[in-house]
């Protein structure tokens, strides 16, 4: 693909979950998430030079990464675009690896990221390297990792208790949150929290949501304003961190796999997974997607069976489920038990039959 216009930087505050869909491309998404992430230690150090400046020692467990971030020189242009001069000077991360650990294989496509500072902001930067730049989700605070996307997570305290995450798509849409504690630990994610005055843009290297072509991938920049960290409620005036002063932070890539457009595979049925309950959606949205599987296959005569999760599906769920399904032209279902087949399921199923 070509090199395509700068996505313009997006502020707001729009509540609520937006997809845009274009029905005209042949790449959907899978049931399937991989997950990358670059978990280090942050570093900020004023007037040091690459190469020169020196991470304090017996700061950063073992198993963390230091990344030390120096002072930008000047203001920055926040475009989506990371030509600028002030860019040089940040190395770059080491590579993404697996979430599960670097025991799996590295993830097919690389991201990496950057970041400097001034007394405004924090700035970050990263590439995404993408042979389908591809996104959806238009409406600020969207639940954005249902796209690919990038993501951010700030420790100011260093504590591993309350963090502060930004996650955006190639569209540019952003969503932010406020976590106050871990989610095994009782944690309540805030989605109302915005961070005042932030800035953000994506820029792409490439054509979005087209899959006659291949792109190269997209980039983001990031400038957070110190002193939106600060937690819902609070009163606390946060500055910039003193110079040497240590933070925790996480970087994370969301990657869903693309498929082909079903029409064009040689395959005589179809059993395509529907987690409603991974994606927050009701019975109905398993209607909409076997609908739109159903409108894929019809010209190449292979058939369609929803995936029904049995685990998330009470037995009354799982009649409604093969309802809508059969409704949206299904020629029947499927089911993934995973142990979660009851004699109350079957008697459903049996009842479908």
């Amino acid at each position: 693909g070509g090199t395509g216009d700068d996505a313009a930087t997006v502020r707001g505050s729009a509540r609520g979950r937006g997809r845009t869909l274009d029905s005209g491309a042949s790449l959907t998404r899978r049931f399937v998430i991989l997950k990358v992430r670059y978990w280090t230690t942050l570093f900020l150090l004023a007037g040091a030079q690459p190469g020169l400046a020196q991470t304090p020692a017996g700061f950063v467990p073992d198993d963390l990464r230091a990344y030390t971030a120096y002072r930008a020189p000047h203001g920055m242009t926040i475009d989506g675009r990371l030509d600028e001069d002030a860019w040089k000077i940040a190395p770059w991360t080491e590579a993404f690896v697996d979430i599960r650990d670097e025991s799996h294989p590295a993830p097919t496509w690389e991201t990496r990221a950057k970041l400097l500072w001034d007394d405004e902001y924090l700035y970050i930067a990263a590439y995404l390297e993408e042979p389908h730049v591809w996104a959806t989700l238009t409406e600020r605070d969207a639940i954005i990792y249902r796209d690919h996307d990038f993501e951010v997570f700030l420790d100011p305290e260093g504590d591993a208790v309350g963090y502060y995450e930004f996650e955006v798509n190639a569209l540019g849409t952003m969503f932010d949150l406020y976590l106050n504690r871990p989610y095994n630990e009782g944690g309540t994610a805030d989605i109302s929290w915005d961070a005042a005055s932030l800035q953000w843009a994506v820029h792409l290297d490439g054509t979005l949501n087209d899959p006659t072509d291949e792109d190269r991938g997209w980039s983001v920049e990031i400038a957070i304003p110190w002193r939106s960290l600060v937690p819902p409620g609070s009163e606390t005036v946060r500055l910039r961190p003193n110079d040497g002063e240590i933070w925790r932070v996480n970087f994370s890539r969301v990657q869903w796999p693309l498929r082909q457009s079903w029409d064009e595979w040689p395959v005589d049925m179809l059993f395509p997974m529907l987690y409603n309950s991974f994606y927050l959606e009701d019975l109905e949205w398993i209607g909409a997607m076997t609908s739109e599987g159903v409108t894929a296959v019809t010209h190449s005569g292979a058939t369609l069976r929803s995936g029904l999760y049995l685990p998330d599906l009470t037995p009354g769920q799982l009649a409604e489920a093969i309802r809508v399904s059969r409704n949206a032209g299904a020629a029947g279902v499927s089911t993934f038990e995973m142990n979660g087949l009851t004699d109350e399921h079957l008697a459903v199923i049996r009842a479908a039959l």
